[in-house]
Protein backbone atom coordinates (compact mmCIF):
# COMPACT_ATOMS: atom_id res chain seq x y z
CA UNK A 1 0.00 0.00 0.00
CA UNK A 2 1.59 3.27 -1.11
CA UNK A 3 1.35 6.70 0.48
CA UNK A 4 -1.33 7.90 -1.91
CA UNK A 5 -3.61 4.97 -1.02
CA UNK A 6 -3.08 5.58 2.70
CA UNK A 7 -4.06 9.22 2.34
CA UNK A 8 -7.15 8.28 0.34
CA UNK A 9 -8.29 5.69 2.88
CA UNK A 10 -7.71 7.93 5.89
CA UNK A 11 -9.56 10.77 4.19
CA UNK A 12 -12.51 8.50 3.55
CA UNK A 13 -12.59 7.32 7.17
CA UNK A 14 -11.92 10.63 8.94
CA UNK A 15 -13.62 13.22 6.74
CA UNK A 16 -16.23 11.25 4.81
CA UNK A 17 -17.00 9.00 7.82
CA UNK A 18 -16.57 5.71 5.95
CA UNK A 19 -16.20 2.63 8.16
CA UNK A 20 -13.36 0.16 7.74
CA UNK A 21 -15.81 -2.56 6.73
CA UNK A 22 -17.33 -0.42 3.97
CA UNK A 23 -13.93 0.47 2.49
CA UNK A 24 -12.91 -3.20 2.65
CA UNK A 25 -16.05 -4.28 0.75
CA UNK A 26 -15.80 -1.53 -1.87
CA UNK A 27 -12.15 -2.26 -2.55
CA UNK A 28 -12.95 -5.97 -2.88
CA UNK A 29 -15.58 -5.09 -5.48
CA UNK A 30 -13.02 -3.03 -7.40
CA UNK A 31 -10.04 -5.41 -7.20
CA UNK A 32 -11.63 -8.86 -7.33
CA UNK A 33 -13.59 -10.73 -9.99
CA UNK A 34 -16.09 -13.58 -9.71
CA UNK A 35 -14.27 -16.89 -9.32
CA UNK A 36 -11.14 -15.55 -7.58
CA UNK A 37 -9.89 -18.08 -5.05
CA UNK A 38 -7.64 -15.78 -3.02
CA UNK A 39 -7.79 -12.21 -1.81
CA UNK A 40 -5.37 -9.89 -3.61
CA UNK A 41 -2.36 -8.71 -1.63
CA UNK A 42 -3.22 -5.05 -2.20
CA UNK A 43 -6.68 -5.44 -0.64
CA UNK A 44 -6.55 -3.61 2.75
CA UNK A 45 -7.80 -5.60 5.71
CA UNK A 46 -10.20 -4.21 8.29
CA UNK A 47 -7.62 -4.25 11.07
CA UNK A 48 -5.09 -2.44 8.86
CA UNK A 49 -7.64 0.25 8.06
CA UNK A 50 -8.57 0.72 11.72
CA UNK A 51 -4.91 0.95 12.73
CA UNK A 52 -4.29 3.44 9.94
CA UNK A 53 -7.19 5.58 11.14
CA UNK A 54 -5.98 5.50 14.74
CA UNK A 55 -2.44 6.52 13.84
CA UNK A 56 -3.67 9.34 11.63
CA UNK A 57 -5.85 10.71 14.43
CA UNK A 58 -2.98 10.52 16.93
CA UNK A 59 -0.72 12.54 14.64
CA UNK A 60 -2.67 15.68 15.50
CA UNK A 61 -2.42 15.14 19.26
CA UNK A 62 0.14 17.00 21.31
CA UNK A 63 0.60 13.91 23.47
CA UNK A 64 -0.65 10.35 23.50
CA UNK A 65 -2.06 10.94 27.00
CA UNK A 66 -5.11 13.22 26.99
CA UNK A 67 -4.27 14.86 30.34
CA UNK A 68 -0.72 15.70 29.26
CA UNK A 69 -2.09 16.98 25.96
CA UNK A 70 -4.29 19.42 27.88
CA UNK A 71 -1.22 20.52 29.83
CA UNK A 72 0.55 21.27 26.56
CA UNK A 73 -2.48 23.20 25.30
CA UNK A 74 -2.42 25.41 28.41
CA UNK A 75 0.98 26.75 27.30
CA UNK A 76 -0.37 28.10 24.01
CA UNK A 77 -2.98 30.64 22.96
CA UNK A 78 -5.94 30.81 23.16
CA UNK A 79 -6.13 28.01 25.74
CA UNK A 80 -3.78 29.69 28.23
CA UNK A 81 -6.43 32.39 28.76
CA UNK A 82 -9.42 30.02 28.61
CA UNK A 83 -8.38 27.18 30.95
CA UNK A 84 -8.99 28.39 34.50
CA UNK A 85 -8.40 25.28 36.61
CA UNK A 86 -7.52 21.67 35.91
CA UNK A 87 -7.17 18.53 38.01
CA UNK A 88 -5.73 15.13 37.20
CA UNK A 89 -7.07 12.69 39.77
CA UNK A 90 -9.97 13.15 39.95
CA UNK A 91 -10.13 14.86 36.57
CA UNK A 92 -11.86 18.21 36.13
CA UNK A 93 -11.44 21.23 33.87
CA UNK A 94 -12.95 24.69 34.32
CA UNK A 95 -12.86 26.85 31.21
CA UNK A 96 -14.44 29.97 29.76
CA UNK A 97 -13.19 32.81 27.61
CA UNK A 98 -12.98 36.54 28.24
CA UNK A 99 -15.54 37.02 25.46
CA UNK A 100 -18.06 34.97 27.44
CA UNK A 101 -17.40 36.99 30.61
CA UNK A 102 -17.74 40.30 28.74
CA UNK A 103 -20.97 39.12 27.10
CA UNK A 104 -22.37 38.19 30.51
CA UNK A 105 -21.40 41.59 31.93
CA UNK A 106 -23.25 43.30 29.08
CA UNK A 107 -26.19 40.98 29.71
CA UNK A 108 -26.35 41.94 33.40
CA UNK A 109 -26.33 45.63 32.46
CA UNK A 110 -29.05 45.23 29.85
CA UNK A 111 -31.53 43.28 31.99
CA UNK A 112 -32.88 44.11 35.42
CA UNK A 113 -33.04 40.53 36.66
CA UNK A 114 -30.15 38.37 35.36
CA UNK A 115 -31.31 34.78 34.95
CA UNK A 116 -29.12 31.76 34.20
CA UNK A 117 -29.73 28.04 33.83
CA UNK A 118 -27.32 25.27 34.83
CA UNK A 119 -27.44 21.76 33.44
CA UNK A 120 -25.23 18.74 32.81
CA UNK A 121 -25.03 16.07 30.14
CA UNK A 122 -22.88 13.07 29.30
CA UNK A 123 -21.72 11.05 26.33
CA UNK A 124 -19.44 13.75 24.90
CA UNK A 125 -16.02 12.92 26.36
CA UNK A 126 -14.20 9.64 26.76
CA UNK A 127 -12.89 8.48 30.09
CA UNK A 128 -9.39 9.72 30.74
CA UNK A 129 -6.79 6.99 31.29
CA UNK A 130 -3.93 7.30 33.76
CA UNK A 131 -0.30 6.31 33.16
CA UNK A 132 -1.20 2.79 34.32
CA UNK A 133 -4.03 2.67 31.79
CA UNK A 134 -6.69 2.87 34.51
CA UNK A 135 -9.82 4.71 33.26
CA UNK A 136 -11.51 7.40 35.28
CA UNK A 137 -15.19 7.61 36.08
CA UNK A 138 -17.74 8.93 33.61
CA UNK A 139 -17.02 12.57 32.72
CA UNK A 140 -19.99 14.96 32.62
CA UNK A 141 -20.19 18.24 30.73
CA UNK A 142 -21.60 21.17 32.75
CA UNK A 143 -22.68 24.53 31.38
CA UNK A 144 -24.07 27.86 32.61
CA UNK A 145 -26.33 29.57 30.06
CA UNK A 146 -28.10 32.91 29.94
CA UNK A 147 -31.87 32.53 29.93
CA UNK A 148 -33.43 35.84 28.89
CA UNK A 149 -32.89 37.53 25.55
CA UNK A 150 -29.85 36.30 23.63
CA UNK A 151 -28.96 32.78 24.75
CA UNK A 152 -25.29 31.92 25.00
CA UNK A 153 -22.99 29.74 27.16
CA UNK A 154 -21.34 31.59 30.02
CA UNK A 155 -19.00 28.97 31.55
CA UNK A 156 -18.24 25.26 31.16
CA UNK A 157 -16.80 22.40 33.17
CA UNK A 158 -15.76 18.82 32.48
CA UNK A 159 -15.64 16.73 35.62
CA UNK A 160 -15.72 13.15 36.79
CA UNK A 161 -16.87 14.38 40.20
CA UNK A 162 -20.60 14.96 40.21
CA UNK A 163 -21.18 15.94 43.83
CA UNK A 164 -22.34 19.36 44.96
CA UNK A 165 -18.97 20.40 46.42
CA UNK A 166 -17.22 20.10 43.04
CA UNK A 167 -20.03 21.97 41.27
CA UNK A 168 -20.04 24.74 43.90
CA UNK A 169 -16.27 25.10 43.53
CA UNK A 170 -16.76 25.66 39.79
CA UNK A 171 -19.51 28.23 40.34
CA UNK A 172 -17.48 30.12 42.93
CA UNK A 173 -14.49 30.15 40.58
CA UNK A 174 -16.71 31.70 37.92
CA UNK A 175 -17.92 34.38 40.35
CA UNK A 176 -14.31 35.38 41.00
CA UNK A 177 -14.26 36.97 37.52
CA UNK A 178 -15.60 40.19 39.08
CA UNK A 179 -19.12 39.69 37.76
CA UNK A 180 -22.58 40.20 39.21
CA UNK A 181 -24.19 36.98 40.35
CA UNK A 182 -27.56 35.95 38.87
CA UNK A 183 -30.82 36.86 40.58
CA UNK A 184 -32.61 33.75 39.25
CA UNK A 185 -30.98 30.35 38.78
CA UNK A 186 -32.94 27.60 36.99
CA UNK A 187 -31.96 23.93 37.27
CA UNK A 188 -33.60 20.57 36.98
CA UNK A 189 -34.42 18.46 40.03
CA UNK A 190 -30.78 17.45 40.56
CA UNK A 191 -29.95 17.74 44.26
CA UNK A 192 -26.28 18.38 43.47
CA UNK A 193 -27.06 21.35 41.19
CA UNK A 194 -29.55 22.87 43.64
CA UNK A 195 -27.20 22.53 46.62
CA UNK A 196 -24.28 23.99 44.69
CA UNK A 197 -26.40 26.90 43.44
CA UNK A 198 -27.65 27.69 46.93
CA UNK A 199 -24.09 27.68 48.29
CA UNK A 200 -22.62 29.82 45.48
CA UNK A 201 -25.39 32.31 44.66
CA UNK A 202 -27.11 32.89 48.02
CA UNK A 203 -25.95 33.88 51.47
CA UNK A 204 -27.13 30.53 52.83
CA UNK A 205 -24.50 27.76 52.91
CA UNK A 206 -26.78 24.79 52.22
CA UNK A 207 -29.98 23.96 50.41
CA UNK A 208 -31.66 23.11 53.72
CA UNK A 209 -30.82 26.56 55.07
CA UNK A 210 -32.23 28.15 51.90
CA UNK A 211 -35.48 26.17 52.16
CA UNK A 212 -35.75 27.00 55.86
CA UNK A 213 -35.40 30.71 55.13
CA UNK A 214 -38.06 30.51 52.42
CA UNK A 215 -40.39 28.66 54.79
CA UNK A 216 -39.91 31.31 57.46
CA UNK A 217 -40.58 34.12 55.00
CA UNK A 218 -43.80 32.47 53.82
CA UNK A 219 -45.16 31.40 57.19
CA UNK A 220 -44.34 34.64 58.98
CA UNK A 221 -46.04 36.97 56.53
CA UNK A 222 -48.01 39.48 58.61
CA UNK A 223 -46.54 38.15 61.88
CA UNK A 224 -44.24 40.31 63.96
CA UNK A 225 -41.14 38.40 65.00
CA UNK A 226 -38.02 39.51 66.79
CA UNK A 227 -35.51 38.15 64.26
CA UNK A 228 -36.11 39.15 60.66
CA UNK A 229 -35.23 36.50 58.07
CA UNK A 230 -33.19 37.86 55.17
CA UNK A 231 -34.47 37.35 51.63
CA UNK A 232 -31.99 35.21 49.65
CA UNK A 233 -29.84 37.02 47.11
CA UNK A 234 -30.84 34.60 44.35
CA UNK A 235 -34.10 32.78 43.64
CA UNK A 236 -33.68 29.08 42.90
CA UNK A 237 -36.24 27.63 40.50
CA UNK A 238 -36.80 24.26 38.84
CA UNK A 239 -37.51 23.79 35.18
CA UNK A 240 -41.26 23.46 34.67
CA UNK A 241 -40.90 20.63 32.13
CA UNK A 242 -38.70 18.57 34.48
CA UNK A 243 -41.16 18.96 37.35
CA UNK A 244 -44.11 17.87 35.23
CA UNK A 245 -42.03 14.97 33.90
CA UNK A 246 -41.47 13.77 37.46
CA UNK A 247 -45.20 13.91 38.15
CA UNK A 248 -45.91 11.89 35.01
CA UNK A 249 -43.48 9.13 36.02
CA UNK A 250 -45.31 8.32 39.26
CA UNK A 251 -46.94 4.91 38.90
CA UNK A 252 -50.29 6.16 40.21
CA UNK A 253 -50.46 8.74 37.40
CA UNK A 254 -48.71 6.78 34.66
CA UNK A 255 -51.00 3.75 35.03
CA UNK A 256 -54.24 5.73 35.51
CA UNK A 257 -57.03 6.01 32.96
CA UNK A 258 -56.53 8.79 30.37
CA UNK A 259 -59.16 11.13 31.81
CA UNK A 260 -58.03 10.53 35.38
CA UNK A 261 -54.40 11.04 34.38
CA UNK A 262 -55.33 14.31 32.69
CA UNK A 263 -57.05 15.49 35.86
CA UNK A 264 -54.02 14.59 38.01
CA UNK A 265 -51.51 16.33 35.72
CA UNK A 266 -53.56 19.49 35.35
CA UNK A 267 -54.07 19.68 39.12
CA UNK A 268 -50.31 19.32 39.59
CA UNK A 269 -49.78 22.14 37.08
CA UNK A 270 -51.99 24.38 39.24
CA UNK A 271 -49.62 23.77 42.16
CA UNK A 272 -46.54 24.55 40.06
CA UNK A 273 -47.94 27.81 38.70
CA UNK A 274 -49.45 29.10 41.94
CA UNK A 275 -47.87 32.32 43.29
CA UNK A 276 -49.87 32.69 46.52
CA UNK A 277 -49.26 30.62 49.62
CA UNK A 278 -52.88 30.97 50.74
CA UNK A 279 -54.12 29.76 47.34
CA UNK A 280 -51.75 26.82 47.27
CA UNK A 281 -53.03 25.69 50.66
CA UNK A 282 -56.56 25.67 49.22
CA UNK A 283 -55.36 23.71 46.20
CA UNK A 284 -53.65 21.15 48.42
CA UNK A 285 -56.77 20.84 50.54
CA UNK A 286 -58.95 20.22 47.51
CA UNK A 287 -56.48 17.75 46.03
CA UNK A 288 -56.20 15.78 49.28
CA UNK A 289 -59.97 15.59 49.63
CA UNK A 290 -60.30 14.23 46.12
CA UNK A 291 -57.54 11.65 46.58
CA UNK A 292 -58.48 10.49 50.11
CA UNK A 293 -62.28 10.20 49.84
CA UNK A 294 -63.60 6.95 48.41
CA UNK A 295 -67.10 8.32 47.75
CA UNK A 296 -68.17 11.71 46.40
CA UNK A 297 -71.97 11.44 46.67
CA UNK A 298 -74.24 13.31 49.10
CA UNK A 299 -73.95 12.46 52.79
CA UNK A 300 -76.66 11.15 55.12
CA UNK A 301 -78.23 14.63 55.29
CA UNK A 302 -78.32 15.03 51.49
CA UNK A 303 -75.56 17.62 51.63
CA UNK A 304 -72.91 17.69 48.88
CA UNK A 305 -69.82 15.79 49.87
CA UNK A 306 -66.59 17.76 50.39
CA UNK A 307 -64.95 15.56 47.77
CA UNK A 308 -67.50 16.63 45.16
CA UNK A 309 -67.08 20.33 45.99
CA UNK A 310 -63.30 20.04 45.94
CA UNK A 311 -63.33 18.26 42.59
CA UNK A 312 -65.63 20.91 41.14
CA UNK A 313 -63.32 23.68 42.37
CA UNK A 314 -60.26 22.04 40.81
CA UNK A 315 -62.05 21.58 37.49
CA UNK A 316 -63.05 25.23 37.44
CA UNK A 317 -59.47 26.27 38.21
CA UNK A 318 -58.22 24.03 35.42
CA UNK A 319 -60.70 25.69 33.06
CA UNK A 320 -59.27 29.10 34.01
CA UNK A 321 -62.22 30.20 36.12
CA UNK A 322 -60.42 30.50 39.46
CA UNK A 323 -60.71 34.31 39.51
CA UNK A 324 -64.47 34.24 39.03
CA UNK A 325 -65.10 31.74 41.80
CA UNK A 326 -62.94 33.26 44.53
CA UNK A 327 -66.03 34.69 46.19
CA UNK A 328 -68.18 31.68 45.45
CA UNK A 329 -69.95 29.83 48.22
CA UNK A 330 -68.07 26.77 47.02
CA UNK A 331 -65.05 27.81 49.12
CA UNK A 332 -67.04 28.49 52.27
CA UNK A 333 -66.88 24.83 53.19
CA UNK A 334 -63.09 24.85 53.04
CA UNK A 335 -62.55 28.11 54.89
CA UNK A 336 -65.04 27.21 57.62
CA UNK A 337 -63.33 23.91 58.43
CA UNK A 338 -59.70 23.09 58.09
CA UNK A 339 -58.33 26.40 56.77
CA UNK A 340 -59.43 28.43 59.78
CA UNK A 341 -58.27 25.72 62.14
CA UNK A 342 -54.90 25.68 60.42
CA UNK A 343 -54.51 29.45 60.59
CA UNK A 344 -55.24 29.33 64.31
CA UNK A 345 -52.68 26.57 64.71
CA UNK A 346 -50.00 28.60 62.96
CA UNK A 347 -50.63 32.16 64.11
CA UNK A 348 -53.08 31.84 66.98
CA UNK A 349 -52.30 33.03 70.48
CA UNK A 350 -53.35 29.76 72.06
CA UNK A 351 -51.00 27.60 70.02
CA UNK A 352 -48.02 26.23 71.86
CA UNK A 353 -45.59 26.44 68.94
CA UNK A 354 -45.04 28.09 65.58
CA UNK A 355 -44.92 25.83 62.54
CA UNK A 356 -41.42 26.18 61.15
CA UNK A 357 -41.59 24.40 57.78
CA UNK A 358 -43.88 24.23 54.83
CA UNK A 359 -44.04 20.47 55.17
CA UNK A 360 -45.59 20.81 58.65
CA UNK A 361 -48.17 23.24 57.24
CA UNK A 362 -49.20 20.97 54.37
CA UNK A 363 -49.06 17.94 56.67
CA UNK A 364 -51.62 19.61 58.96
CA UNK A 365 -53.95 19.95 55.98
CA UNK A 366 -53.34 16.33 55.03
CA UNK A 367 -54.13 15.05 58.54
CA UNK A 368 -57.36 17.03 58.70
CA UNK A 369 -58.48 15.75 55.31
CA UNK A 370 -57.48 12.19 56.22
CA UNK A 371 -59.46 12.19 59.47
CA UNK A 372 -62.43 13.64 57.63
CA UNK A 373 -62.22 10.96 54.94
CA UNK A 374 -62.29 8.17 57.54
CA UNK A 375 -65.72 9.34 58.66
CA UNK A 376 -67.08 10.13 55.19
CA UNK A 377 -66.00 6.81 53.72
CA UNK A 378 -68.48 5.12 56.08
CA UNK A 379 -71.35 7.08 54.50
CA UNK A 380 -74.30 5.34 52.89
CA UNK A 381 -73.51 7.01 49.55
CA UNK A 382 -72.96 4.53 46.73
CA UNK A 383 -71.34 6.92 44.25
CA UNK A 384 -67.65 6.00 44.10
CA UNK A 385 -64.86 8.49 43.51
CA UNK A 386 -62.92 7.61 40.34
CA UNK A 387 -59.93 9.71 41.48
CA UNK A 388 -59.57 7.93 44.84
CA UNK A 389 -55.83 7.23 45.37
CA UNK A 390 -54.40 7.59 48.92
CA UNK A 391 -50.85 6.65 47.87
CA UNK A 392 -50.78 9.54 45.39
CA UNK A 393 -51.87 11.95 48.13
CA UNK A 394 -48.94 10.75 50.21
CA UNK A 395 -46.54 11.40 47.34
CA UNK A 396 -47.85 14.93 46.85
CA UNK A 397 -47.30 15.51 50.57
CA UNK A 398 -43.71 14.25 50.47
CA UNK A 399 -42.95 16.36 47.41
CA UNK A 400 -43.65 19.59 49.34
CA UNK A 401 -40.10 19.47 50.71
CA UNK A 402 -38.91 21.46 47.66
CA UNK A 403 -42.11 23.50 47.27
CA UNK A 404 -40.38 26.95 47.29
CA UNK A 405 -38.19 25.85 44.36
CA UNK A 406 -40.56 24.01 42.02
CA UNK A 407 -43.58 26.31 42.53
CA UNK A 408 -44.04 30.07 42.17
CA UNK A 409 -45.00 30.89 45.77
CA UNK A 410 -41.71 32.75 46.38
CA UNK A 411 -42.28 35.22 43.53
CA UNK A 412 -44.16 37.78 45.70
CA UNK A 413 -41.48 37.47 48.41
CA UNK A 414 -38.63 38.26 46.02
CA UNK A 415 -40.64 40.81 44.05
CA UNK A 416 -39.57 39.48 40.63
CA UNK A 417 -39.75 36.35 38.52
CA UNK A 418 -42.41 34.43 36.61
CA UNK A 419 -44.93 31.78 37.59
CA UNK A 420 -42.86 29.11 35.85
CA UNK A 421 -39.27 29.05 34.62
CA UNK A 422 -37.59 26.92 32.01
CA UNK A 423 -34.05 25.73 31.32
CA UNK A 424 -34.80 25.54 27.62
CA UNK A 425 -31.62 27.49 26.84
CA UNK A 426 -29.44 24.71 28.24
CA UNK A 427 -31.47 21.98 26.55
CA UNK A 428 -31.37 23.81 23.21
CA UNK A 429 -27.62 24.39 23.37
CA UNK A 430 -26.99 20.76 24.38
CA UNK A 431 -29.07 19.57 21.43
CA UNK A 432 -27.16 21.82 19.06
CA UNK A 433 -23.87 20.65 20.53
CA UNK A 434 -24.61 16.94 20.09
CA UNK A 435 -26.54 16.96 16.81
CA UNK A 436 -25.04 19.87 14.86
CA UNK A 437 -21.52 20.64 16.09
CA UNK A 438 -20.52 17.05 16.92
CA UNK A 439 -23.13 15.37 14.75
CA UNK A 440 -20.58 13.88 12.35
CA UNK A 441 -18.11 12.92 15.07
CA UNK A 442 -17.94 9.53 16.71
CA UNK A 443 -18.92 10.46 20.25
CA UNK A 444 -17.51 10.25 22.83
CA UNK A 445 -14.28 12.01 21.82
CA UNK A 446 -10.92 12.34 23.49
CA UNK A 447 -11.04 15.25 25.91
CA UNK A 448 -8.42 17.31 24.05
CA UNK A 449 -10.24 16.78 20.73
CA UNK A 450 -13.53 17.83 22.29
CA UNK A 451 -12.00 20.94 23.86
CA UNK A 452 -10.35 22.02 20.62
CA UNK A 453 -13.60 21.85 18.63
CA UNK A 454 -15.79 23.26 21.41
CA UNK A 455 -13.53 26.26 22.09
CA UNK A 456 -13.29 27.05 18.39
CA UNK A 457 -17.07 26.98 17.86
CA UNK A 458 -17.76 28.88 21.10
CA UNK A 459 -15.47 31.71 20.00
CA UNK A 460 -17.46 31.98 16.77
CA UNK A 461 -20.73 31.99 18.69
CA UNK A 462 -19.53 34.77 20.98
CA UNK A 463 -18.63 36.94 17.99
CA UNK A 464 -22.24 36.62 16.82
CA UNK A 465 -23.57 37.29 20.35
CA UNK A 466 -21.39 40.39 20.65
CA UNK A 467 -22.81 41.75 17.40
CA UNK A 468 -26.38 41.03 18.52
CA UNK A 469 -25.85 42.64 21.92
CA UNK A 470 -24.59 45.83 20.32
CA UNK A 471 -27.69 46.08 18.15
CA UNK A 472 -30.47 45.33 20.59
CA UNK A 473 -31.33 45.74 24.24
CA UNK A 474 -32.91 43.01 26.31
CA UNK A 475 -36.37 43.94 27.58
CA UNK A 476 -37.92 42.58 30.72
CA UNK A 477 -40.53 39.90 30.19
CA UNK A 478 -44.09 41.17 30.41
CA UNK A 479 -44.91 38.46 32.92
CA UNK A 480 -42.22 39.63 35.35
CA UNK A 481 -43.40 41.36 38.49
CA UNK A 482 -42.70 45.09 38.39
CA UNK A 483 -42.38 45.43 42.16
CA UNK A 484 -38.64 45.57 42.86
CA UNK A 485 -38.86 46.86 46.40
CA UNK A 486 -37.41 43.65 47.81
CA UNK A 487 -34.30 43.82 45.63
CA UNK A 488 -31.18 44.03 47.73
CA UNK A 489 -27.66 44.83 46.66
CA UNK A 490 -25.35 41.88 47.05
CA UNK A 491 -22.32 42.88 49.10
CA UNK A 492 -19.31 40.97 47.88
CA UNK A 493 -16.93 39.86 50.58
CA UNK A 494 -13.37 40.91 49.78
CA UNK A 495 -11.29 38.02 48.53
CA UNK A 496 -8.60 36.90 50.96
CA UNK A 497 -5.27 35.25 50.26
CA UNK A 498 -2.90 33.31 52.49
CA UNK A 499 0.47 35.11 52.32
CA UNK A 500 2.97 33.19 54.45
CA UNK A 501 6.09 35.35 54.85
CA UNK A 502 5.12 37.31 51.77
CA UNK A 503 5.78 34.39 49.43
CA UNK A 504 2.27 34.30 47.93
CA UNK A 505 2.10 37.91 46.87
CA UNK A 506 -0.73 38.98 44.63
CA UNK A 507 0.03 40.14 41.12
CA UNK A 508 1.11 43.76 40.98
CA UNK A 509 3.36 46.14 39.08
CA UNK A 510 7.09 45.84 39.17
CA UNK A 511 8.79 49.14 39.84
CA UNK A 512 12.50 49.66 40.64
CA UNK A 513 12.97 45.96 41.21
CA UNK A 514 10.16 45.79 43.78
CA UNK A 515 6.57 44.62 43.51
CA UNK A 516 4.10 47.36 44.35
CA UNK A 517 0.68 45.85 45.12
CA UNK A 518 -2.37 47.40 43.55
CA UNK A 519 -4.95 45.70 45.77
CA UNK A 520 -5.18 44.91 49.43
CA UNK A 521 -7.76 42.97 51.39
CA UNK A 522 -8.99 43.23 54.95
CA UNK A 523 -12.12 42.69 57.00
CA UNK A 524 -13.05 46.32 57.44
CA UNK A 525 -16.47 47.80 56.79
CA UNK A 526 -17.73 48.44 53.22
CA UNK A 527 -16.99 52.17 53.56
CA UNK A 528 -13.64 52.67 55.22
CA UNK A 529 -12.99 55.54 57.61
CA UNK A 530 -10.63 57.89 55.86
CA UNK A 531 -9.89 59.81 59.06
CA UNK A 532 -7.50 57.03 60.07
CA UNK A 533 -5.76 56.44 56.76
CA UNK A 534 -5.61 60.01 55.44
CA UNK A 535 -5.00 62.51 58.26
CA UNK A 536 -5.02 66.08 56.99
CA UNK A 537 -3.28 68.60 59.25
CA UNK A 538 -3.40 72.37 59.34
CA UNK A 539 0.07 72.49 57.82
CA UNK A 540 -1.22 70.47 54.93
CA UNK A 541 -4.07 72.93 54.33
CA UNK A 542 -1.63 75.81 54.43
CA UNK A 543 0.63 74.11 51.97
CA UNK A 544 -2.29 73.67 49.61
CA UNK A 545 -2.61 77.45 49.37
CA UNK A 546 1.08 78.30 49.01
CA UNK A 547 2.68 75.26 47.38
CA UNK A 548 0.15 73.85 44.98
CA UNK A 549 2.84 72.85 42.53
CA UNK A 550 4.85 70.79 45.06
CA UNK A 551 3.00 67.64 45.96
CA UNK A 552 5.94 66.37 48.05
CA UNK A 553 5.45 69.23 50.54
CA UNK A 554 1.65 69.09 50.38
CA UNK A 555 1.12 65.47 51.31
CA UNK A 556 2.20 64.58 54.85
CA UNK A 557 4.15 61.45 55.61
CA UNK A 558 1.14 59.88 57.30
CA UNK A 559 -0.78 59.70 54.02
CA UNK A 560 -0.96 56.09 52.97
CA UNK A 561 0.15 55.24 49.43
CA UNK A 562 -2.66 52.74 49.15
CA UNK A 563 -6.09 53.95 50.21
CA UNK A 564 -9.05 51.72 49.65
CA UNK A 565 -12.57 52.69 48.70
CA UNK A 566 -14.94 49.76 49.06
CA UNK A 567 -18.25 49.69 47.31
CA UNK A 568 -21.13 47.32 47.86
CA UNK A 569 -21.15 46.25 44.24
CA UNK A 570 -17.52 45.83 43.21
CA UNK A 571 -15.83 44.76 46.44
CA UNK A 572 -12.47 46.44 47.08
CA UNK A 573 -11.11 49.03 44.69
CA UNK A 574 -7.65 50.46 45.32
CA UNK A 575 -6.22 53.81 44.38
CA UNK A 576 -2.51 54.71 44.56
CA UNK A 577 -1.67 58.17 45.90
CA UNK A 578 1.96 58.72 44.97
CA UNK A 579 3.74 61.88 46.23
CA UNK A 580 4.98 62.32 42.65
CA UNK A 581 1.42 63.02 41.45
CA UNK A 582 0.01 66.50 40.81
CA UNK A 583 -1.59 68.56 43.53
CA UNK A 584 -5.11 67.36 42.58
CA UNK A 585 -4.46 64.08 44.40
CA UNK A 586 -4.81 66.00 47.65
CA UNK A 587 -8.07 67.43 46.38
CA UNK A 588 -9.33 63.91 45.88
CA UNK A 589 -8.38 63.07 49.46
CA UNK A 590 -10.30 66.10 50.74
CA UNK A 591 -13.33 65.06 48.70
CA UNK A 592 -13.18 61.56 50.19
CA UNK A 593 -13.11 63.00 53.70
CA UNK A 594 -16.34 64.86 53.07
Amino acid sequence: MNEEQRDRYTTMMLKEKYSASRIHMEEATRLMKPGDEHEPSNLPTKNALRLMKSRKKNEGHLHSNAILALGEMMEHQPYSCIFKDIGYKPFFLHYWSSAQINAYRIYTRQTKIPCVSIDATGGLVQRVRSSRDVPTKVIFFYEIDSEKGIQFPVANMLSERQHNTAIAFWLLSWLREDICGPRICVTDQSRALMQASAHAFTQYPTLIAYLSACSSLLLRQGVEVESQVEVPHCMLRNDFAHVMKIFSTWDEIKNAAPRTKNFYMRSAALLVGCTSFDNIKVLYECLFRVLLNEVDGPDDYSQPAPCHSAKLYLKQCIAGMEESICDNDLLDLFHNTSSDDLDNDVHGEDCGRLITSLYDTINEIYEICFQESVTLNESVSDRLNAQFCPTLAKKFLQYTELLPIWSGIMVPIFGFGRRTHSSSASESLFKELKEDIFGKESLPLRVDEFIEIHVHTTNGRMLIVNAQQSESRIDNDENDFEDNTNLKIQIKEPEAFENWRGQAEKKGTKKNGKIEHLNSFDNSSPIEDFNETLPVTEDCEANLETKKGKPDDVLPAEVSKKTKIKTKLSGTRSYNFNPKFEWWSQKLCDWALT
